[in-house]
């Protein structure tokens, strides 16, 4: 399996990312940080040679909200601590 590693931009937290890749054993999230130009990002590896995609969907949450979904990550950002969660998928 040849894989490779995607970065996203994550969106506000009143926003839904929806993101197609595999649903293999040894892809998905990777790491969720800011990067370079200071955007809120998630990066995600892939399996490049699958050819079922199924959609994933990720959030952002604020600390000291009610969250729901899969934690993937947490950052920190214009001194405020985000966390990432996987909310769906189909």
């Amino acid at each position: 399996m040849n894989r490779t590693v995607y970065k996203f931009d994550l969106l506000p937290p009143n926003e839904t990312l929806e993101i197609w890749y595999d649903d293999g054993y040894s892809t998905g999230p990777v790491l969720v940080g800011v990067d370079g130009r200071g955007k809120g990002c998630i990066w995600i590896e892939h399996d490049s040679e699958s050819k079922t995609k199924m959609r994933h969907m990720y959030k952002v949450f604020p600390t000291g909200v009610s969250v729901f979904g899969r934690h993937v990550g947490s950052f920190i950002d214009g001194g405020l601590v985000w966390h990432v969660y996987r909310v769906d998928r189909t």
